[in-house]
């Protein structure tokens, strides 16, 4: 069941109108393990031998996943506007009232190392990542506690960093207070989330 779920989400990736990147991921967290799809798969046309098993202990992130408790599934992915953050150093606060619902009051520029982004991705469904040796342009990862709202978030953030980043020639966008946003996000995790994870399963 599993692997046609991870195979759904893939397919929506490529229909979304605009790339998620040549190193788009998605990692999902089962009893057994973690099953993600293989590095270089056509998301457009999943095969069973696309989605593996993580074994090797050192992937980092089969182990940020494995640490974030309720979180079971992650997303990574290069789309534009959080490429463009990226290259310009920039975090993506919550500008809009559903970001700070589904990602939080912010997502964080960290460095690639299992510690950060662990960390901040206890308290952000979303974060940037800069580049490093694996990856010299850096990537966005995305969580949450099933795939949907992980993919979903990816959807989100992106909206919201082309918003942060158009914003700037009209004076720039006001953040969401974080008392606000993370209401926002409490009221969403707690009540509206769940018809909505239910129905998109």
């Amino acid at each position: 069941m599993i692997r046609g779920t991870i195979a759904k989400y893939a397919r929506k990736m490529t229909e979304l109108g605009y790339s998620t990147g040549d190193g788009h991921r998605i990692l999902f967290k089962e009893k057994d393990g973690i099953y993600a799809t293989a590095k270089g798969a056509d998301f457009a046309d999943m095969r069973d031998e696309d989605i593996v098993k993580l074994i090797e202990p050192g992937i980092p992130e089969r182990k940020v996943l494995a640490s974030l408790g309720k979180v079971n599934a992650m997303v990574i992915s290069e789309p534009e506007y959080c490429f463009e953050c990226i290259r310009r150093g920039r975090s993506i606060p919550a500008v809009l009232d559903d970001f700070a619902q589904i990602i939080g009051v912010k997502a964080h520029l960290v460095y690639c190392s299992e510690r950060a982004m662990t960390s901040a991705l206890k308290s952000s469904a979303g974060i940037l990542v800069k580049p490093c040796r694996g990856c010299p342009d850096g990537f966005a990862v995305t969580v949450g506690r099933d795939l949907y709202e992980a993919y979903v978030a990816m959807t989100v953030m992106e909206k919201s960093a082309e918003v942060l980043l158009k914003a700037d020639v009209l004076g720039g966008a006001k953040p969401l207070g974080p008392v606000k946003a993370n209401v926002e996000r409490r009221i969403y995790l707690y009540r509206y989330s769940k018809p909505e994870r239910k129905n998109n399963k």
